[in-house]
Parts: structure tokens; C-alpha cells; sequence
């Protein structure tokens, strides 16, 4: 994957996890399901950012 590629997918990521964290606003919505989903998706992205941040420094 050629750098360009790769900036493109954490930019990607960072609008998702921007997206998900709107959404994990208990206060946004009244459905326990889609609230919980939303913190999932919103850590798990986070989590995905945060590997991709680590490998960045191992290469340094």
C-alpha cells in the first residue's frame, strides 16, 4: 500500500470514527441497541487508529 493509499484510509477512518461518536451520544437517541452498537463501532475504529499510529512510530 503506497502512502498515498494509506493517508487516505486514516482520513477515512477518522470521518467514521467522527461519525460513530455522534452517534454514541446517549442523549441522540432513545435506542439502548443503536447507542451500544455505536460505542462499539466508535471504539473499535478507535482501536484500529491507534495500531495504524503504532506501526507509524515502529517505522520511525
Amino acid at each position: 500500500m503506497d502512502t498515498t493509499q494509506w493517508e487516505e484510509l486514516k482520513q477515512w477512518l477518522k470521518q467514521q470514527l467522527d461519525a460513530q461518536k455522534a452517534l454514541a451520544d446517549p442523549y441522540a437517541t432513545t435506542n439502548t441497541y443503536a447507542f451500544t452498537e455505536a460505542c462499539a463501532r466508535r471504539d473499535a475504529l478507535h482501536d484500529v487508529l491507534a495500531h495504524i499510529d503504532l506501526m507509524e512510530l515502529k517505522a520511525i
